[in-house]
């Protein structure tokens, strides 16, 4: 059952991941297939140990919009180590949590008896081999088996790692005004096109009369671009940019068996989604996925369904501001590059996950509750340089993640800083 599983994720990404050219001969899949020959089917960890050699051949791939998933039998999501943590220089913090044993701040010295510059060369792979500010060790947590922690109180004991079910994730789409018209909109993703567009007409007026927005995509866990185009006309002013010519060729690699499975999952989300733009744009991928299946790569004609229309907007308000950090990727690092072509934008924060390289991601049931989620499209830059691989959408203003953030917003707090020195 595994092998013949891990054949056709193998197949998969040596033919149908939009990325399977510019990275061919990357993997190991021999390697990882004597791995998988070896698991017995009958027994009850096996599921477990199937998904660790999966991920970990994926990993050879470098593309964090690849994904690989096993729901349980009752269908319950995958694990976590229930605790979420952030490098800052030699230390990792604990920045959420839902293991009683540890505290928000509290400092990881050690994992598996390693300091973290040396668990960093151990766990390189699952690192990406990002740079120590762009690490995400949430991963790595999972394949731990023990952390050093050091209390507030400067107690330091060792605690072996609790692995648990992943809680229900709860998207927020929420709009306040924080000063007199200053309204910070918070968006943790562009999934629900419907939600985010109820959120916008609801508060719309209040747009047209203020005096900034700052829009918190931090941790932004992508969706559909389609999703942030009503707040296009108060990002944009009244100078005129054309998305065309800023924005890098897109090729879609249109293979039978992506075109099968993305033509499946637009049926299925034309059924729920109402508003009627989003409906335009998931019907011309439909009508696209249809015309050009089995052809490779391809380009879909955009414009017949986003004009060529420079982009503008409003006077009014005459500042926006994006928070942005590492946990923003895909329509997140989407919107922040958009936004940044925008003379009334000062993006401030760290560079975003930058995984749209390869994008628009198709989920591909293998059977038995496991998912494989690849890339179906690439872009094409004449610029090496502005590949976001490794570095992400930079922002405008640069503040390093330091542990304080914990303790207070030091990213809104510079916002509101340059809002008062021009009052």
């Amino acid at each position: 059952m595994y092998v013949n599983m891990f054949e056709e994720i193998a197949d998969v990404m040596h033919h149908d991941y939009s990325g399977f050219l510019d990275k061919k001969g990357w993997d190991q899949p021999d390697l990882f297939r004597e791995q998988v020959e070896a698991l017995n089917p009958a027994d009850p960890e096996s599921r477990a140990a199937f998904t660790a050699i999966v991920n970990d051949y994926l990993l050879d791939f470098r593309d964090k919009h690849v994904s690989f998933t096993a729901a349980d039998q009752n269908g319950s999501p995958s694990e976590w180590a229930g605790f979420r943590v952030r490098r800052y220089r030699e230390f990792l913090y604990i920045t959420e949590s839902k293991d009683t044993r540890f505290q928000i701040g509290d400092k990881i010295i050690s994992v598996d008896g390693e300091s973290i510059p040396q668990a960093s060369d151990t766990f390189a792979r699952k690192l990406y081999q990002e740079k120590e500010a762009r690490q995400d060790w949430n991963p790595v947590m999972l394949s731990a088996g023990e952390i050093e922690v050091e209390k507030s109180s400067g107690e330091r004991a060792i605690y072996e790692i609790h692995r648990k079910k992943k809680p229900v994730y709860t998207p927020e789409y929420s709009s306040r005004e924080i000063g007199p018209g200053i309204h910070l909109i918070k968006l943790t993703d562009f999934g629900d096109p419907d939600a985010v567009y109820t959120l916008f007409k609801k508060h719309e007026e209040s747009y047209q009369a203020a005096k900034a927005l700052i829009f918190d995509v931090r941790v932004n866990y992508g969706g559909s671009d389609s999703s942030y185009y009503p707040f296009i006309p108060f990002i944009f002013g009244a100078e005129e940019v054309d998305p065309y010519e800023m924005s890098p060729e897109m090729l879609f690699n249109c293979t039978e068996k992506t075109a099968h499975s993305q033509l499946e999952e637009l049926k299925e989300t034309l059924k729920v989604v109402e508003e009627e733009e989003t409906r335009k744009i998931l019907k011309f991928f439909e009508e696209q996925w249809q015309e050009k299946r089995g052809s490779g790569f391809q380009r879909f004609p955009f414009e017949k369904v986003l004009p060529m229309e420079k982009l503008s907007g409003h006077r009014k308000p005459e500042q926006i501001f994006i928070l942005s950090d590492l946990y923003c990727g895909s329509s997140g690092d989407s919107f922040v590059e958009t936004s940044k072509w925008s003379e009334k934008v000062t993006v401030i924060g760290r560079p975003t996950m930058g995984i749209n390289d390869y994008s628009n991601v198709a989920s591909l049931d293998i059977g038995e509750g496991f998912t494989l989620g690849y890339p179906t499209s690439k872009l094409v830059y004449q610029n090496p340089d502005h590949y976001q691989t490794g570095r992400g959408i930079e922002p405008d203003v640069y503040i390093e993640w330091r542990p304080e953030h914990l303790e207070r917003d030091v990213d809104l707090e510079a916002v509101m800083d340059r809002l008062k020195s021009v009052t």
